[in-house]
């Protein structure tokens, strides 16, 4: 359904890492200041600092991830036009193979129909006869 695609899409990938940088902002200002002097005691107070003095906080929070995003996408598409996989390259080869199938059905059920006519003979031919 939806809802088992949706961290595959833009939406659950951008929002999906915006929330995941907010929950762990937190996870780790609790622990500092919980667990006192230590590692994540640097942290206690930086949250609530952070997201209420600048604007260019909340910037960076919407456009980074995107831009990450945007750079990885890029790359992908590069490295699948330029330097294709295994499987790629198979399935592309199928593709062809399968179309061309068709192709040729499509023909011979063409020659069954009307055995007199000439595959290349257009309608107005047809109608006008030999």
């Amino acid at each position: 359904g939806f809802w088992s695609r949706v961290p595959y899409t833009w939406y659950g990938v951008t929002y999906g890492s915006i929330i995941f940088y907010f929950m762990f902002l937190w996870i780790y200002q609790n622990i500092g200041e919980r667990g006192g002097p230590g590692e994540y005691f640097n942290l206690v107070g930086v949250v609530s600092h952070m997201f209420s003095t600048r604007t260019i906080n909340w910037l960076a929070i919407l456009f980074l991830p995107m831009a990450a995003i945007a750079f990885d996408v890029a790359g992908k598409a590069f490295g699948n036009m330029f330097y294709p996989t295994q499987t790629q390259i198979h399935i592309e080869i199928e593709a062809k193979e399968v179309a061309a199938k068709k192709r040729g059905s499509a023909e011979q059920h063409q020659e069954q129909s009307d055995p007199h006519q000439h595959p290349h003979q257009t309608d107005t031919e047809k109608s006008i006869g030999p």
